[in-house]
């Protein structure tokens, strides 16, 4: 078999790359990891022409793991997750390949791998720009409910952007709504609570301290309400295009 060396690694290192992209973004991980990946697999099919027809299912196994390898964590559950998540992503975009390529025996043999590599350039490229262009619609219309707001601590203003979410439906003991600060504004905040709420979250159940804004001020174009004493959780998320998550349930408006 007559192999090119600047196509394997064309090949492979794109390929790899474009598998690990969609994994980090699947386990929320950097893409840094995506690009070891890529090494890993790159330098493991220099490897593979030399390795026996007896040993090449072993050798396959071993290139999943390691090319996996990155993206897994001390825990056990986590280890198995990324291992699956990969062998998934890259038997359905191998299987997909060779369809492309009506192919059946392999991409690393003379232009073929270039082939490959143009295919998985083309999906890195299309990737990124439904990306940024999902991102891009998001912040259009997340914009159209983001509002200029102002909380006073201590005779101290701070300025930030909140956003009306209608799903916030948290209630402190007085029935008064909460709002959520997140993690930049929580650190301008020096203030502990005597109160606490449980807030169910996409990871469970999770016991909040609540503390008190003397007073919140939120801008509607010119107009401006301003609530007192507004319960608050201060939280280490940091929002896409604003600071503050508000309520629908505050009151006491001035």
């Amino acid at each position: 078999m007559t192999v090119i060396v600047e196509y394997v690694i064309l090949d492979n290192f794109l390929m790899d790359l474009f598998i690990g992209i969609l994994v980090c973004d699947i386990l929320l991980r950097k893409y840094r990891y995506a690009f070891i990946s890529a090494t890993f697999g790159t330098i493991l099919a220099l490897i593979y022409p030399t390795i026996s027809l007896d040993f090449q299912v072993l050798y396959k196994v071993l290139a999943l793991l390691c090319s996996s390898m990155p993206f897994i964590t001390k825990s056990r559950y986590d280890w198995l997750k990324s291992t699956l998540i990969y062998a998934i992503i890259a038997f359905i975009y191998n299987g997909v390949i060779s369809l492309v390529l009506n192919s059946t025996s392999g991409f690393i043999v003379n232009t073929e791998g270039l082939k490959v590599a143009t295919i998985s350039t083309c999906c890195i490229v299309g990737y990124f720009i439904i990306k940024i262009f999902i991102k891009f619609t998001q912040n259009k219309l997340l914009k159209k409910d983001l509002l200029k707001i102002s909380c006073s601590v201590n005779g101290k203003s701070i300025k930030a952007v909140g956003f009306v979410d209608s799903g916030n439906m948290a209630v402190a003991g007085d029935g008064k709504g909460v709002i959520f600060l997140d993690k930049v504004i929580s650190k301008k905040i020096d203030l502990k609570g005597n109160e606490y709420i449980v807030i169910d979250t996409m990871g469970g159940s999770k016991l909040c301290e609540i503390i008190k804004i003397d007073e919140v001020m939120i801008y509607f174009g010119k107009r401006k309400h301003i609530y007192k004493n507004v319960n608050a959780v201060k939280t280490n998320q940091i929002y896409d295009g604003f600071q503050v998550l508000l309520s629908n349930n505050l009151k006491e408006i001035k």
